[in-house]
């Protein structure tokens, strides 16, 4: 699941989205440049064949008729070593690294 980053529409309107804001989004929704791809989801028995990468790569050639430059595939835990396999297998670049911490209160 992929969708458009909208996050470079909505920032020049800091957070209002009043008459003015509105009509700033649907400006700036013009320089949307890159995707950000939520989710890449495959049945158990088909991960080892490689499905997730070719979802992956027909995701980039759908985004480069659609005139992306970039994507951003995150949201994958710092521990699941299979979805990082698969997203550097696809030339993909681990930029950030988030972590999640517990501490019982």
């Amino acid at each position: 699941m992929a969708l458009p980053d909208y996050n470079i529409a909505l920032k020049p309107v800091n957070g209002r989205l009043n008459f003015w804001g509105i009509l700033k989004f649907l400006w700036y929704r013009r320089n949307i440049n890159q995707a950000r791809v939520l989710t890449i989801c495959a049945l158990p028995e088909f991960r080892r064949k490689l499905v997730p990468l070719a979802l992956i790569y027909l995701g980039m050639q759908g985004g480069q008729k659609q005139g992306y430059k970039n994507a951003e595939l995150s949201w994958i835990w710092a521990d699941n070593q299979a979805s990082r396999n698969i997203t550097e297998a696809s030339g993909a670049k681990v930029l950030k690294t988030y972590r999640m911490y517990e501490r019982a209160l």
